[in-house]
């Protein structure tokens, strides 16, 4: 008995944990004017962790990802380039950096969570934990040790570059340098007009037939050769990168490792609770319960990155239509198999997500910008 008490009493610490945690309305991470302050340093070292336990369930879920390949992340990262150098291929498309407007506060679908402001951070708050750090330093300083903030932990910097080797040791990158630059280009562009500009942006495409996307908390984002020879111009390619941004600048697969490590210790809770339990099936109704918040924010993550990116590409100076467009081509693909996402197959399939954005544009058009639609600079031929 005392055994059953104690296993119940960690498993409601565990949902009520995951249920303030990814229960949460969901809103737009954009602003509504351009910023003219950089981001708080915390806002990149948060955006920067990537939790090593929640890699490592990723990585056994996936087992395609047990090779490692440091050298081809070396490569990737000598493709990076500059905001200068973003913005110099920017002037020479004819791209310009416009003021857009968010989506208004509202209901955008029936019985679907409303599109919410973001939160300002309050100013009281922010200056009481200014005066809280600083009392600590002196603290510390009385104590004998270095009053300066600790750089990040190593280990949080590794599972980063970690996760990424593991990427590419499972598919290479397209050997074709004119190729990766002209992405990292667009896509530096693009992240230039997020909140997290100043983040180590690297875009790349990896050489596969499929048609998938990645990102990772860090700034890594890829796509594969397949995806690419699928966009029919620059526009649409902008509206994809403009999504994984949007994820990243969210920290989506830090949530989704959190949720996820939340159904293991759930689930490894249950476990020993239905062996006392004398009705096994009710000490299951927790773990179903968190299964359903998992879909939720699966389906709350895709519609915030879509509509991230309707408005993400509008500002770097593309049509804002790109991605509806693309969404569009590949809804038929994806109706068997959803094939967009390299980890899991439970996001939501092209077309439902299309219906979504269909709905919130044609509900604020006046919000929505129509800009140019460049061709695509390079033709990528398949092998």
């Amino acid at each position: 008995m005392f055994f059953a008490t104690l296993i119940r009493a960690f498993s409601c610490v565990l949902l009520l944990g995951a249920v303030s945690a990814f229960a949460q309305p969901i809103t737009l991470p954009f602003d509504t004017e351009p910023r003219t302050e950089p981001p708080q340093a915390s806002s990149t070292n948060a955006i920067n962790k990537l939790n090593p336990l929640g890699l490592r369930i990723l990585l056994r879920d996936n087992p395609q990802l047990r090779r490692r390949d440091p050298l081809e992340l070396q490569v990737l990262d000598s493709y990076k380039v500059s905001a200068t150098e973003a913005e110099k291929f920017a002037y020479q498309t004819g791209l310009h950096a416009r003021t857009v407007a968010e989506f208004p506060t509202q209901s955008v679908t029936p019985g679907s969570s409303q599109i919410a402001q973001p939160t300002r951070p309050n100013p009281e708050i922010a200056a009481l934990q200014q005066k809280m750090q600083a009392q600590f330093r002196a603290v510390n300083a009385h104590r004998g040790q270095d009053p300066k903030p600790q750089p990040e932990p190593r280990v949080q910097v590794d599972a980063n570059r970690d996760l990424v080797e593991h990427m590419l040791g499972a598919t290479p990158l397209v050997s074709d340098r004119n190729l990766q630059r002209y992405i990292n280009e667009v896509g530096r562009w693009l992240a230039s007009q997020s909140a997290l500009p100043e983040i180590s942006w690297t875009f790349g495409v990896l050489d596969s037939p499929a048609v998938f996307t990645f990102s990772s908390p860090s700034g890594y984002v890829l796509i594969t050769r397949g995806l690419y020879n699928a966009v029919e111009d620059e526009a649409q390619l902008a509206g994809v990168l403009s999504h994984e941004i949007g994820h990243v600048v969210k920290g989506h697969l830090n949530k989704l490792l959190h949720l996820r490590i939340s159904l293991r210790m759930m689930s490894a809770a249950q476990s020993m609770m239905s062996i006392f339990s004398e009705n096994p099936e009710k000490s299951q109704l927790s773990v179903h319960m968190v299964e359903r918040m998992s879909g939720q924010f699966l389906r709350q993550s895709e519609r915030q990155a879509d509509a991230f990116a309707v408005i993400l590409a509008a500002r770097a100076g593309y049509t804002s239509y790109g991605l509806v467009e693309w969404l569009e081509k590949i809804s038929s693909r994806s109706a068997q198999k959803n094939s967009l996402h390299a980890f899991n197959d439970e996001y939501p399939q092209a077309n439902e997500r299309l219906d979504w954005l269909r709905e919130l544009i044609s509900k604020h058009a006046e919000y929505v910008s129509d800009g140019i639609r460049p061709a695509l600079r390079i033709e990528l031929m398949s092998p």
